[in-house]
């Protein structure tokens, strides 16, 4: 297991890379994706908790009950909380011990989102959309790397999969350019 902390640079994880044997996630977002994450992280992420957190009360209320229902569990708690008050992100992780906290939420967030699980010694990744904040946040290499903390950006379909798999295709393909819609 490898992260790519900077372009072309990996490093192996080390020991003491999460915090415990049962991670404590953080979902930011609970629409389609968050949803979808939670649920993914309950039912396969040997999760001891998924907070779920959304501006709403209801939406986040439902979507931590929808998650427990489908996965049988009470791993699911909702948080009402807005994600744009770093402030109080980087409070909320710390109070529930996050390990590693999931941007599913608007792109705009995501490099004070990275800010905030770094100051709370949380990992972060986030489903992307927008290059220019990606490279904002391969600024916190040196910070992350320093307090052996990931900061995994842009994991998404696409951007994210869909920019993985054109890489890997030009390594294998002689080729100028590779365009996507």
């Amino acid at each position: 297991f490898q992260i790519l902390s900077k372009p072309g640079e990996t490093h192996g994880v080390k020991k003491g890379f999460m915090k415990k044997n049962d991670p404590i996630y953080a979902v930011i977002g609970c629409g389609m994706q968050g949803i979808a994450e939670a649920y993914d992280l309950v039912r396969f992420g040997h999760a001891e908790k998924v907070v779920m957190v959304d501006l709403h009360r209801q939406t986040v209320e439902q979507a931590a009950a929808g998650v427990n229902t489908l996965t049988g569990s009470s791993k699911a708690v909702p948080v009402t909380l807005d994600a744009s008050r770093t402030e109080d992100v980087i409070q909320m992780l710390s109070d529930h011990n996050v390990t590693v906290c999931c941007g599913a939420a608007h792109y705009a967030l995501n490099y004070d989102l990275s800010r905030a699980s770094l100051a709370a010694g949380a990992h972060f990744c986030d489903m992307g959309g927008n290059t220019d904040v990606v490279m904002k946040q391969h600024m916190l290499h040196d910070e992350a790397k320093q307090r052996n903390i990931g900061i995994v950006p842009d994991c998404g379909i696409a951007p994210g999969t869909a920019n993985i798999l054109a890489a890997r295709a030009i390594q294998h393909i002689d080729c100028d350019s590779i365009q996507m819609y």
